[in-house]
């Protein structure tokens, strides 16, 4: 039931409509008399929702204020009213995110709390900083400059609070809690797909990949870009759409990196840089994803705003998939070199520093790596 104005009910509609389109999920407009076991939408305690069914089965009621009329935030809401918690409030968040409770406004420490895991089913789909449930960088903060989380990975910073979209684990996680008898027959699906509730027949896929299967990299997008490509120990360079001139708003690329057997996959910035963000939210709008560990399902590293990044990054596999995306507006872009290095002699990241110890003398604490 919707008790708001006709054109902000369109754009509830329109947020029910994705929700309907990418899972089992059916919803039914019904405008009589509030009743039990119902969605009721208003716009009474700004962009607002309680967690899941209630629990003496009254009406579940949305609160929209003018301001969450968007689609990603209906989108955000609904998911809480459908049981989901913010993903900073997992059980498993701190090997994610450090919370920095000294920058958070007095009276909104609660909302940083996590659950207990009796509390919490994630399906066993892992943690994603690319959640439309995640918290921005700064939400809550007694001023707002002030960081209130961090990523414990500092490249995935600028990921973290968009809400514009749902994230393929968005998706996927409502899939596994309502839909996961859809099918009777499961799909092999390739580089984390999975089977489609709606069309049985084709798969799921995570951005960057299509096909039955998601046996193919995407196309570009208003431009003829990305695709699969081959490394040597040579380098190689990519680039957005026009560069060293400026994409157009709108374009999309898809590139696969692939490096021989037993080899991992290096990519560095350089050149002049621009993608459009949020630098109030440390957020990006526009962006480059690198997606380098072994789940090409989850949400990578986004990189924006000005400025060449600086980090050289490396595959935890033999494939890196990287995503260049300009839903707002055109830009200088980006170029990159890429190739693919041999495993002997790189180094993982340096370990955490050790307690101090009398037998390492004067108090010393010591740290390590080692090869992989």
């Amino acid at each position: 039931m919707i008790i708001l104005a006709i054109r902000e009910q369109r754009v509830i509609e329109l947020a029910l409509e994705h929700w309907h389109n990418i899972t089992c999920l059916n919803f039914e407009r019904r405008d009589d008399e509030i009743q039990e076991n119902r969605i009721v939408f208003t716009d009474v305690d700004g962009c607002a929702s309680n967690v899941g069914r209630h629990p003496l089965g009254e009406p579940q009621f949305v609160s929209l204020a003018p301001e969450c009329i968007r689609l990603g935030v209906i989108a955000h809401e609904v998911a809480h009213a459908l049981g989901f918690w913010h993903e900073q409030s997992r059980p498993d968040r701190d090997n994610y995110v450090t919370v920095r409770w000294e920058n958070i406004d007095r009276d909104s420490k609660g909302q940083f709390l996590k659950e207990l895991p009796t509390d919490v089913d994630n399906g066993d789909v892992p943690y994603d900083y690319g959640s439309i449930m995640h918290y921005r960088s700064k939400a809550f903060g007694r001023y707002e400059d002030l960081f209130t989380l961090n990523t414990n990975i500092m490249d995935y910073q600028k990921t973290i609070g968009q809400r514009d979209q749902l994230s393929f684990n968005d998706i996927r996680l409502m899939n596994v809690i309502y839909c996961s008898d859809s099918c009777a027959q499961k799909l092999p699906c390739q580089r984390g797909g999975y089977t489609d509730p709606r069309r049985c027949g084709r798969c799921r896929c995570p951005d960057g990949f299509t096909g039955k299967l998601c046996e193919r990299i995407m196309p570009g997008f208003g431009a003829d870009c990305g695709g699969r490509i081959e490394l040597t120990s040579s380098w190689k360079r990519i680039t957005s759409p026009n560069y060293p001139r400026d994409f157009k708003e709108g374009q999309e690329c898809s590139w696969l990196l692939v490096a021989p057997p037993g080899q991992r996959v290096q990519l560095r910035f350089y050149g002049e840089f621009e993608m459009y963000c949020k630098v109030r939210h440390s957020l990006c709008m526009d962006y480059i994803e690198i997606r380098n560990s072994t789940d090409f399902a989850n949400t990578g590293m986004r990189y924006c705003c000005y400025g060449t990044p600086k980090s050289s990054i490396m595959s935890a596999t033999e494939d890196m998939l990287v995503l260049f995306r300009s839903f707002y507006r055109g830009g200088k872009g980006f170029q990159a070199q890429v190739r693919a290095l041999p495993t002997t002699g790189l180094f993982l990241a340096w370990s955490e520093w050790s307690a101090c110890n009398a037998s390492y003398g004067a108090q010393h604490r010591i740290r390590h790596r080692r090869r992989i």
